[in-house]
């Protein structure tokens, strides 16, 4: 069960994810870097910004997401990589998120992205459903994610 204090941070950063990308009507690279980094888990797909992201996100490109995890990657924030699985004819990009401690001084560089403490809370939620098993399985043996974090 989730503490009181938990909950009021949790809905402060889902009503932050929403005014930072309402901003501005169009989808802009900034807007789409907060909500990969806001997405809950360690890692996200396209897909995950497409179900889960802030509304008007939904309908995201390919390259636009793209874009906004090389910026991410060159700000030193995570990493990207592209899984095949036997059963996709085309590779997905996945941005793998940083733990919390490693990025703390990074995020503070760029709290226009998000807060540390809506970053820490929302790495380690359970990720989307459309992070699939078969590609946690991949990013654990890859030593991307610590073995015990899909465990929740």
């Amino acid at each position: 069960m989730m503490s009181f204090e938990t909950f009021c941070l949790f809905q402060n950063v889902g009503k932050s994810m929403e005014q930072n990308v309402n901003q501005h009507d169009h989808v802009t690279i900034r807007s789409l870097m907060s909500a990969i980094l806001l997405i809950s888990g360690p890692a996200c797909t396209r897909a995950a910004i497409n179900s889960n992201g802030p509304k008007n996100l939904r309908h995201i490109s390919r390259d636009q997401f793209t874009a906004a995890a090389l910026k991410l990657q060159e700000a030193n924030l995570g990493s990207t990589i592209d899984i095949k699985l036997q059963v996709h004819t085309r590779s997905t990009l996945l941005f793998v998120k940083k733990p919390p401690d490693e990025i703390q001084n990074r995020l503070r560089l760029n709290r226009d992205l998000c807060s540390y403490e809506a970053y820490a809370l929302r790495y380690n939620m359970r990720p989307p459903a459309s992070i699939i098993k078969r590609w946690q399985e991949r990013l654990v043996q890859m030593g991307l994610i610590p073995h015990d974090h899909f465990k929740h």
